[in-house]
């Protein structure tokens, strides 16, 4: 096993299990909550389904007859997998605290508010579980019609039937209660500004209880709507940055931190200005906002947008997702080479703009979805989305390269659109499987778009490295070290989650976070430290954009400036008398389009057929076969002085050799 490795499971492994142990003994199970205003509020905006789910059980054991308890404990209840809803379920039979068999002996009680309640209590269940009818019977029993929540739920059915002037008075009965008031309040602004009752809608907004669980997407359609452009920007903005969670923020930054890393490392090879690089992905933090604008223009003027038809979503996921943010991640790349164009001397320039233009989007992205109850995809996102921005996104760059560093004419135009579109196509079937309702069965179908995505990714890499201008063969790849620390790094990833998820929610729901998050981290994690790290220099070499896997990377570090010896590899042939040789491997070569040619230099002088021989070119005999492997059989040509190696015939074969390095 490399010592890398044996670092990894030795020391990095054992180390963060340390982490999560002291973090379990110094966070609290649950957290520190005392009055039932402090638990909803905490319930709903901050906690999982299965954490809210709890707590609702909680408060009911207390207030057991509050129909907004309920309510909301249904919501929650339903919301969790039929798989774990059982063995809740199973759990609260066995404690003799379920809500849910309390509702059948309310029924049974002769106090006609408790009977109420029962009936309430079981209509909630059945609206939940899709069962309209039997929800609408149930709401029938119920004797008084001022009830908390009875026209609430009246008007939710009436929206399932798509009764929507129904449910709409239904709302408006209920808002002049209390107890549902707040929640009638926001289902009634969805109405005002579908309805263009665009006064009634600003009205509502006034309130704060209503605003804060009013979608920022319905406001700014309503200042869209209504030209206030002033509102929809600062709207805009506020839904980048006023929910940001300080361990949401954290978690970002760590992740963008990983990934800047491996940019940069990649930089180091092609010489590539970081202050580009640093300038790329601080401009790319503004691009969220030409995004979100042409979502809002798409939905509200043109009605384009997910509705669970599989082709209307495919076409919505392409051109309204894919489209959209790929032409807006490329917006400080395009500034850069306006302003800064001497920046960019080589095609590795352009690549690693693009994706720290990515990786920036990617942050402010981040920091919208790590909020309050979604701190249990830190990991997912450090895995998956951040490194498809960064894939597509650098596809899309190659199509510049191609643009500017060939000649102008419509062919080289087709191509580099070509390279545009098909990252938006890749960005888009990747969200399809992932967003639409109509193919949720397939959603393992992102794992091979994500593969396809980086496989192009890496190609990119390796053609704009080994054709870079500033690119120096001396300098190599430590393949295995950089595996070690991708490793080690996206490993911490799934740590620092489960800290900031126990430090907010406790460690009670952080361990099923921890559990999810090691499934998904033991396909991710040897995947993306493996093959980002396989970077195949060879100077000059192209190697075309398919999707067939072809040659292995080589590890560099362990062929270049090593010595080795070339020996006979059979007992007679034209070479044998000059064999065996010991020299030093210096370069890699690419020869007529084939960079598997190595440069090898004898320690003495050779003369061969009355001339001296400058270098030993050598190769491995089979595409199977490595330099690295002991007694590897290679093709073996003559480079005399004052000969290029530019072409195969200037560099004749001499015969097969042995090669063994140390």
């Amino acid at each position: 096993m490399n010592k890398y490795f044996k670092y990894f499971f030795l020391i990095v492994l054992p180390l963060l299990c340390v982490v999560i142990f002291l973090a379990q003994q110094l966070f609290t199970p649950l957290p520190n909550l005392k009055t039932k205003r402090e638990l909803i509020n905490y319930a709903e905006f901050k906690q999982s389904d299965k954490g809210a789910y709890r707590t609702y059980v909680k408060i009911l054991k207390e207030d057991s007859l509050n129909s907004k308890y309920i309510y909301l404990f249904a919501k929650s209840f339903y919301k969790i997998d039929d798989k774990e809803r059982k063995q809740f379920l199973f759990s609260l039979k066995k404690q003799g605290v379920s809500p849910i068999l309390a509702f059948d002996r309310y029924i049974k009680n002769k106090n006609s508010e408790i009977q109420n309640t029962g009936y309430y209590g079981k209509a909630v269940i059945f609206f939940f579980k899709g069962d309209n009818l039997g929800a609408t019977r149930k709401l029938d029993s119920i004797t008084n019609n001022n009830y908390p929540g009875y026209y609430y739920l009246r008007a939710l059915i009436s929206q399932k039937r798509e009764q929507y002037e129904d449910a709409y008075i239904n709302f408006i009965k209920e808002a002049k209660l209390k107890e549902f008031r707040t929640f009638s309040y926001v289902n009634l602004f969805y109405y005002f500004v579908d309805w263009k009752e665009y006064e009634n809608a600003k009205i509502v907004l006034k309130i704060p209880e209503v605003r804060k669980r009013i979608s920022s997407k319905k406001e700014r359609e309503l200042y869209f709507k209504t030209y206030d452009f002033s509102n929809y920007f600062s709207i805009l903005h506020q839904h980048v940055y006023r929910k940001i969670d300080n361990g949401g923020l954290l978690a970002a930054f760590f992740i963008m931190i990983i990934w800047l890393f491996y940019l940069l490392k990649l930089s180091l090879l092609s010489k590539s200005k970081t202050t580009t690089i640093f300038i790329g992905l601080f401009l790319s933090i503004f691009t969220l906002y030409p995004t979100l604008l042409l979502y809002d223009f798409m939905k509200i003027s043109f009605n384009f947008k997910i509705n669970g038809n599989a082709l209307n979503d495919l076409l919505y996921t392409i051109f309204g997702i894919g489209f959209i943010e790929e032409l807006a991640k490329l917006i400080p790349l395009l500034i850069l080479i306006l302003f800064k164009r001497k920046d960019f001397k080589s095609p590795m320039d352009y690549i690693l703009v693009g994706s720290a233009s990515a990786l920036g989007f990617s942050f402010v992205e981040n920091l919208i979805y790590f909020t309050g109850n979604r701190l249990d995809i830190i990991s997912l996102r450090a895995f998956v989305s951040v490194v498809m921005h960064m894939a597509c996104t650098s596809i899309a760059s190659y199509g510049l390269v191609v643009l500017i560093f060939n000649s102008l004419n419509y062919k080289t135009v087709l191509r580099g659109l070509s390279y545009f579109f098909l990252a938006t196509i890749i960005h888009g079937f990747f969200d399809f499987w992932l967003i639409s309702e109509s193919v949720k069965y397939l959603a393992y179908l992102s794992i091979p778009t994500m593969i396809l995505g980086i496989f192009i990714w890496v190609k990119i890499l390796n053609n704009c490295l080994n054709n870079s201008n500033a690119y120096e063969n001396k300098h190599t790849i430590k393949i295995d070290r950089l595996n070690f620390i991708l490793l080690s790094l996206l490993s911490s990833v799934i740590c620092i989650e489960f800290l900031i998820f126990s430090y907010k929610h406790g460690t009670v729901d952080s361990y099923v976070v921890l559990k999810n998050s090691i499934f998904i981290a033991i396909f991710y994690i040897p995947y993306l430290s493996f093959r980002l790290s396989r970077i195949d220099i060879a100077p000059k070499g192209t190697s075309t954009i398919d999707f067939i896997f072809k040659n292995k990377a080589y590890n560099l570090d362990k062929i270049l400036n090593h010595k080795a010896k070339i020996s006979s590899f059979k007992s007679y042939g034209t070479f044998n008398d000059t064999l065996p040789l010991n020299g030093i491997i210096i370069n890699r070569l690419n020869i007529e389009s084939d960079n598997e040619w190595f440069e090898f230099i004898p320690e003495n002088d050779i003369i061969l057929n009355g001339k001296k021989i400058k270098a030993i070119i050598i190769k491995a005999k089979n595409k199977n076969n490595k330099l690295t492997d002991k007694d590897a059989i290679i093709y073996s040509r003559i480079q005399y002085e004052g000969c290029s190696n530019e072409k195969l015939s200037n560099i004749p074969f001499i015969d097969f050799a042995l090669l063994n390095i140390d």
